[in-house]
């Protein structure tokens, strides 16, 4: 689990990379903020990883509001305040709490298994604030 936990940091910092460097084109004037926020989310939406390739990035601002799911597009732009897992537990709430405490944490909940949302099952995440947008 260890060894789990360590991977997962280490990708969703390769994908804190992502949107440093759309962050870095936006300070350089090559792009405006809002099309550098664009772009990352168009590149974090399709990243994978695990072995069956299912396994993803989402995006939440820090209120929070999903900015990007890809599997629950439902949610994009929805305020996730009262948004509850099975178990009652306010997730993303939890997240930003993290995230506003810490700056990057482990967070344990409960949540659809990849791409299948008739399966529920206990999952941790791994969530880090990305400063200069509130992400």
């Amino acid at each position: 689990m260890d060894r789990k936990r360590e991977m997962i940091r280490e990708l969703v910092h390769s994908a804190m990379s992502i949107l440093a460097h759309y962050e870095a084109d936006s300070q350089a004037g090559l792009i405006n903020r809002p099309e550098a926020q664009k772009r990352a989310i168009s590149h974090i939406e399709f990243l994978r990883y695990g072995l069956e390739r299912k396994d993803y990035f989402w995006i939440t601002d820090m209120h929070p509001r999903m900015i990007m799911h890809p599997y629950r597009k439902d949610l994009n732009g929805t305020d996730l305040t009262g948004f509850k897992d099975v178990r009652g537990s306010r997730l993303f709430v939890e997240f930003v709490k993290v995230a506003r405490e810490r700056n990057e944490g482990f967070v344990e909940y409960y949540w659809q298994w990849k791409d299948n949302p008739d399966r529920v099952v206990p999952k941790q995440s791994f969530v880090q604030l990305f400063g200069p947008w509130n992400w």
